[in-house]
């Protein structure tokens, strides 16, 4: 119920997000094969939101955007289901456990990683590293389970290359977790190998300046603590660059509070955090990594990327309202915190009339025909083409 209160469109009528159209179900309806699965896209295989394609593409089209977004809403509820696991009630209490979850379903400036499929690999990441945090099940089926999530993990994004660190931290001193760092390791390697394969651009990498302070003081500082409209209203003004300062200034102090912290699990989700934020900032596959930098400052541009670090930064406010000695410090940042979950609690919305009468063209035209379909966010549209040969009820 929290789900579609947030998004309400998961019931009234789901969109397909961006990649949803333009690359996952657009390969499934041209080629229709199994072999789409091992198609790298932007550097890395997406071996989940690809099979959930292939599956679309054989029952009515018209289906398509409730089984995209219904699996991304599974996905997004793995963590939490982990969390009420027997298993997890000796590393956390359970109003602790319940905060934690909480904190998942209601993280503000979320919106691009939550219910869509494209984005679902970071949620999907996040379950991962909770699978290494908790202690093994002794359950068959949960260990499937388990196994299932981090190999799916690692085939199915950029993630895996950032987590295989600690994943390897987390796994000491266990036999299963070095079965499925196995799982990892063999996902990143793979990612890695097709990344070296992609790269064909060289440069240094830009000065970061107003950019990075913007980034981290602007859109992870201040959208953790006021959410995305005020990430916006902050940009717009003469004075932003000392808002993000002072935000950075927070930021520091709770990496201190972090790195003192013997909270379970915060800090290796600290780490993989600021991989990926480093990764954001530095990496990619784009032509011009200045450009991108400044892309990824303009809100609310990016947010897959901040999901962690925002996550991180409610979390370690939760550790520090649990300690006696920092609740009283900890009480303002967090009731901003709250303030930024009730400002961000419903996402946009996206009119679904267009795409749905798109479905319907296509799923009537003769072969050979191209059709437009729209998407989100505008002005995202995908261009299919029916296939010679008919290959599934929805073609």
């Amino acid at each position: 119920m929290l789900v579609v209160a947030r998004q309400p469109q998961l019931v009234l009528g789901p969109f397909l997000w961006a990649e949803d159209g333009t690359v996952w179900l657009a390969a499934a309806l041209a080629d229709g094969s199994a072999s789409t699965l091992a198609a790298p896209y932007a550097g890395y295989l997406h071996v989940l939101p690809r099979a959930v394609a292939l599956v679309a593409t054989h029952v009515p089209l018209r289906f398509a955007p409730w089984i995209f977004a219904w699996t991304a809403v599974a996905v997004l509820l793995v963590p939490v289901v982990l969390l009420t696991s027997e298993r997890a009630r000796d590393t956390w209490n359970a109003p602790t456990r319940a905060a934690i979850a909480l904190a998942i379903l209601l993280l503000p400036f979320s919106a691009e990683t939550f219910a869509n499929l494209t984005n679902t690999p970071w949620r999907l990441g996040l379950a991962a590293l909770l699978i290494f945090v908790l202690p093994p099940s002794q359950r068959a089926a949960a260990r499937g389970l388990d196994l299932t999530i981090v190999t799916l993990s690692a085939f199915s994004g950029p993630l895996a290359l950032l987590a295989l660190p600690v994943h390897a931290l987390l796994a000491r001193r266990s036999r299963w977790k070095s079965a499925l760092l196995g799982a990892s390791a063999v996902g990143a390697l793979l990612q890695a190998t097709l990344l070296v394969q992609s790269q064909d651009r060289a440069g240094a990498i830009p000065d970061i300046g107003r950019s990075l302070l913007r980034i981290l003081g602007g859109q992870i500082g201040i959208g953790a603590l006021f959410g995305t409209h005020a990430v916006a209203y902050v940009d717009a003004r003469p004075w932003a660059t000392t808002a993000w300062t002072i935000a950075l200034g927070f930021l520091f102090v709770l990496a201190i509070a972090v790195a003192r912290s013997r909270t379970p699990g915060l800090r290796p989700l600290a780490t993989l955090a600021l991989l990926v934020l480093v990764a954001a900032l530095v990496g990619g596959t784009a032509d011009d990594p200045a450009r991108r930098l400044v892309e990824l400052g303009t809100p609310p541009a990016g947010g897959r990327y901040w999901l962690l670090p925002i996550l991180t930064i409610h979390l370690t406010l939760l550790a520090l309202l649990r300690d006696p000695r920092t609740r009283r410090a900890a009480a303002i940042p967090a009731a901003l915190a709250l303030y930024a979950i009730a400002a961000d609690f419903r996402h946009p919305s996206y009119p679904t009339s267009a795409t749905n009468r798109a479905i319907a063209v296509y799923e009537a035209a003769e072969p050979g025909a191209e059709v437009r379909v729209p998407l989100a966010p505008p002005p995202w549209e995908a261009t299919w083409r029916k296939p010679a040969q008919e290959r599934g009820l929805g073609r």
